[in-house]
């Protein structure tokens, strides 16, 4: 299921069809692209797993900053024995 805008894909391709040639290639498939990793369909799957990660990264800082600190409660009576 498509969730980027058409306008953010960076090959115009759909994920659908960036799937496609990268589990059942065709015999038209440019192979040396594929090794060398520069294939459209690679490029949109990297694009999707970057996108994917970042938005992971983002909801894992908002829920750190939905965490409120313990405050550390100072024992002064405790200091000299450490000191």
């Amino acid at each position: 299921e498509e969730l980027l805008p058409e306008q953010v894909h960076p090959t115009g391709m759909s994920l659908a069809d960036a799937l496609m040639p990268l589990d059942r290639p065709q015999h038209d498939v440019a192979l040396t692209a594929l090794e060398k990793g520069i294939h459209p369909a690679q490029q949109r799957l990297v694009f999707e797993v970057f996108i994917e990660q970042n938005l992971c990264h983002l909801m894992l800082r908002q829920k750190g900053h939905a965490v409120k600190a313990v405050p550390v409660i100072r024992h002064t009576h405790l200091e000299p024995a450490v000191i």
